[in-house]
């Protein structure tokens, strides 16, 4: 750590770099403490279940709407989510009669229609079997076509005809099609959940023709049974998609409403449509879809809902009743429980239950934002500085290139394209530094330590290692703090290439140094560096390719394909369900489950990895680099949480601390385990004693100690 400090060697004068970095790490701090002060103030969850779920559950099991409404009020439902009545919809509720032209005819020749349709119209052949004819069969529905019809299509497309002393409405459209034409939210419905004291959250579709004075229409109509917060959208497109849709946000904002925005959908426009209502006008959804609601019990949606409102900042659930009980369980009184003790753990978990709001909005300053990204620059120089030798003057060179660069995209209109760039270069940069930290650390040390000095040393070096990654981890929440990133609507770019890099960065320096790491004979440098000539690419294609070379490439490459397949955004390769069943234990005992690979793989593989070198002879410091590069995974995991920008800071900050401690404890139990009881049966075994040897081809003395 004193010679990333003070730049001994190559690093010399790296002061005004690390000083870069301390004041983009306070600037970063402030940021991230401001938005942890804006996650911390909306705590505020709302329940809401689909209403049409519920109503086909208490028909199926015969049992009263309104007393089930009434149970679920109690229980911690907030609202319910209507969907759009169709035409058929109001048919099959006898509000209409819907037939096509040709149905008429069929039915007039024989004899089995009577009525208006088989009066005038029918007797003059004035039905079109191309056509389809609505005749509204009570108040409701005289209401609905008159007023709902001719917002919904264009008015070349209707014709009122007079039947005898009703009027029967044409329309120029197959039969089938005009089914599906949505009628606004079921006024029925909507009086009875008032009289409950229930909330509303409409669900309207899309539907050819959304203009914003239509849309303000239907919003005024629902808006007649108690005000609403948030508006959902219902199918595979937002409401005003493709054209549209500014102005409907507008609309919506207008009316004081935020959009909920469902995590996972497929909607069509739905981001776009987001960031016309920002800033502070989304809340983002969670649910669990109906092809995937056969598949939860009670416990498993309850621990699904939970982790989305405590690690995804969700703050509507959206709840559909669940099918699957155990020993034969009323779903009624099922679904109520259910829902209970989803409540009752949200409160356990610290969130209060009512309306949810958007996140307040604010916004950081350029100059801010230039700062933190110095910051990410100042960590770059430095890596280059490790890899390469490069002149001061280089080196201001590239800072302040990056620097122009940086300012230049922001005031180009393209902010957040510039932040994911520097959030990006601290990804990648920060772990190789901290990987490189330890590796140079342990060429530099005395060799041969006694076991329990050099388990100790081991844990320092691979703290140190962690200090560095963190200042990394905190430029990267600074530089993406801001609401876009807060609610998904804007993502950390380039998962993929962050846990790609850093490792073969790692590799690259090691390669550089490959016979220091193998114990060979070094010589040192006036400044205490090692110029170890590395082995040629030339020299290593000439070796002979041997079959345990090809079985361990194709290991390498199916762990690579794992390993990369399992990160991003989305898994291209799922998690097992023992998987699951570990993930969901850590959660219930540390309440924030920590990263496998952090504490698993990463963090005991680099204190293993220094253990090896601190403590070992020449065959076992040949291992070190494997253990060194797959340590860097448990670095840039590290800064891969704190990337996270939906999940709240103070989540993150645990999941990590929980990931280092385990770490660290699994390491050292490891390198204990190696130290004190495989190491000597590996001695015994090969008639070696290797426990504190000299390997007589390296003096100790010639090692500087950095």
């Amino acid at each position: 750590m004193r010679r990333f400090l003070k730049g001994r060697g190559p690093g010399r004068g790296r002061g005004l770099w690390v000083m870069l970095i301390v004041i983009s790490i306070v600037f970063s701090g402030v940021v991230i403490a401001r938005r942890a002060r804006i996650e911390g103030q909306n705590r505020t969850v709302e329940l809401v279940m689909d209403f049409d779920s519920a109503r086909t559950l208490c028909m199926e099991n015969g049992y009263d709407l309104g007393d089930f409404i009434s149970e679920m009020k109690s229980a911690g439902i907030a609202s319910f989510a209507l969907t759009e009545l169709t035409l058929k919809d109001l048919a099959d509720r006898g509000h209409v009669a819907v037939m096509s032209g040709a149905e008429i005819i069929a039915a007039r020749r024989l004899g089995g229609i009577a009525g208006p349709l088989s009066g005038k119209l029918g007797r003059n052949g004035q039905i079109d079997p191309a056509r389809t004819y609505i005749m509204p069969l009570d108040l409701i529905g005289e209401s609905e076509i008159k007023d709902v019809l001719p917002r919904r299509l264009p008015e070349k497309l209707i014709r009122a005809r007079q039947a005898d002393s009703l009027t029967v409405v044409e329309v120029a459209q197959d039969k089938d099609m005009l089914l599906k034409l949505n009628m606004g939210m079921p006024r029925d419905y909507m009086a009875l959940l008032k009289t409950k004291g229930l909330g509303i959250v409409p669900r309207f579709m899309n539907f050819k023709g959304a203009k914003p004075e239509i849309a303000a229409y239907f919003l005024e109509r629902t808006e007649e049974f108690g005000p609403i917060d948030a508006v959902l959208f219902d199918g595979t497109e937002v409401l005003g998609y493709p054209d549209h849709m500014a102005e409907i946000a507008g609309e919506l904002k207008k009316h004081g409403l935020s959009f909920g925005r469902i995590e996972f959908s497929k909607q069509l426009g739905e981001q776009q449509f987001a960031r016309y209502m920002t800033p502070g006008r989304v809340i983002r959804v969670h649910s669990i879809t109906h092809n995937e609601i056969s598949k939860f019990t009670p416990p498993k949606a309850r621990e699904r809902f939970i982790r989305a409102a405590r690690e995804r900042g969700m703050r509507i659930l959206y709840i559909r009743p669940l099918v699957a009980f155990d020993n034969g369980e009323d779903p009624i009184r099922g679904n109520i429980d259910y829902v209970r003790s989803l409540a009752s753990a949200l409160e356990r978990e610290g969130f209060t239950l009512g309306k949810a709001r958007p996140y307040q909005d604010f916004d950081v300053a350029t100059t801010i934002l230039a700062v933190i990204a110095a910051g990410a620059l100042a960590g770059g120089i430095l890596l280059l500085v490790e890899l390469y030798t490069i002149s001061p003057c280089t080196a201001v060179a590239l800072f302040i290139a990056g620097l122009l660069a940086f300012t230049g995209l922001s005031a180009a209109g393209a902010r957040v394209f510039a932040r994911q760039l520097v959030a990006l270069g601290a990804a990648v940069v920060y772990p190789s530094l901290g990987a490189i930290h330890v590796s140079r650390t342990w060429t530099r040390r005395p060799l041969y330590l006694p076991a329990p000095q050099a388990l100790l040393r081991a844990g320092f070096t691979w703290m140190a290692a962690c200090l560095i990654t963190g200042a990394g981890a905190i430029i990267v929440a600074g530089i993406l703090s801001a609401p876009g990133f807060m609610i998904q609507l804007d993502q950390f770019a380039g998962v993929k290439l962050m846990h790609i890099l850093p490792p073969l960065v790692v590799a690259y320096f090691m390669w550089r140094h490959w016979q220091a790491l193998q114990g060979a004979q070094l010589r040192g440098d006036q400044n205490g560096d090692f110029v170890v000539p590395a082995p040629s690419l030339g020299s290593l294609l000439a070796r002979p390719l041997l079959i345990w070379h090809v079985l361990a490439g194709m290991l390498v490459l199916l762990a690579g394909i794992i390993y990369i397949g399992r990160t991003g955004n989305t898994f291209g390769i799922p998690i097992s369900g023992m998987e699951e069943t570990v993930r969901v234990a850590l959660e219930k005992v540390f309440s924030v489950r920590p990263r496998t690979k952090e504490f698993l793989l990463g963090h005991p593989a680099m204190i293993l990895g220094a253990v090896l070198v601190l403590a070992g002879g020449p065959e076992e410091r040949r291992w070190a680099p494997f253990f060194l590069i797959v340590g860097t995974i448990g670095q840039l995991s590290f800064v891969n949480s704190f990337s996270h920008i939906h999940t709240p800071v103070v989540m993150t900050a645990l999941r990590t601390l929980w990931g280092g401690l385990l770490g660290l404890v699994l390491g050292t139990f490891l390198s204990a385990l190696y130290l004190w009881g495989v190491r000597p049966y590996l001695a015994r075994f090969s008639g070696v004693e290797r426990s504190g040897m000299r390997d007589s081809r390296v003096d100790r003395g010639s090692i500087i100690d950095g």
